[in-house]
């Protein structure tokens, strides 16, 4: 009989494979589905069991296992990116609270990090942080790298109140406790004196242009 000869039961059972794949596929889908938090309880009991054999596997064929992971991002993007912004949404908190503990055991580390970032990214951190203060305000933040550039073009790289050529920030004519969105429409240059003065304030117009 051929399941005596562990070659022919080999042979046999790719060719079986082959001619019944799809449905085989099918049923374990289903079965994955049907059984799904039974089978995650049975891995996470497993790994904690087995630590090293998962820990030696996952060395052993991490090309395997990158490959794999980008292929079914690549193949999966709306329902990768779906579960992950469900997956977030659910652990948020933990998520913010490891990140935090861990930025303050590696604090110098960090810092260094984020001073390399700005240095390479000059005006993209300070987006990122206008763009996180809109959105906890619940306003608008629509704002690029790209128009904030423009902007600056229109004001020929000077403060938009006083005419200065020196650092400049970002400010909003609205301020952000006014209701001032982070838009193209509300965000002008300005020096750090006359962001200082402004304050949470809204200046004239004949101001703001320096007429």
């Amino acid at each position: 009989m051929p399941y005596k000869d562990k070659d022919a039961a080999k042979a046999h059972a790719r060719e079986y494979y082959l001619r019944n794949g799809d449905t085989l596929r099918l049923k374990a889908k289903q079965y994955r589905e049907e059984n799904r938090e039974a089978l995650l309880a049975v891995q996470a009991r497993w790994r904690v069991t087995h630590p090293n054999q998962k820990k030696e596997w996952d060395q052993q064929n991490k090309a395997y296992i990158l490959a794999y992971a980008k292929e079914y991002r690549d193949s999966h993007k709306d329902d990768t990116k779906r579960w992950w912004k469900e997956w977030y949404a659910k652990n948020r908190d933990q998520v913010l609270e490891r990140n935090r503990q861990k930025r303050q055991a590696n604090l110098e580390q960090a810092r260094e990090r984020e001073r390399q970032y700005e240095s390479a990214h000059k005006g993209r951190s300070r987006i990122k942080e206008e763009k996180r203060r809109a959105r906890k305000a619940n306003l608008p933040d629509t704002l690029t790298q790209r128009e904030w550039e423009i902007i600056l073009d229109l004001f020929n790289h000077q403060c938009a109140y006083c005419g200065d050529e020196g650092e400049l920030a970002q400010d909003h004519v609205i301020p952000v406790t006014q209701g001032g969105g982070y838009v193209k429409e509300n965000i002008v240059p300005a020096c750090k004196s006359c962001n200082s003065f402004k304050g949470n304030r809204s200046l004239p117009i004949t101001l703001r242009l320096g007429i």
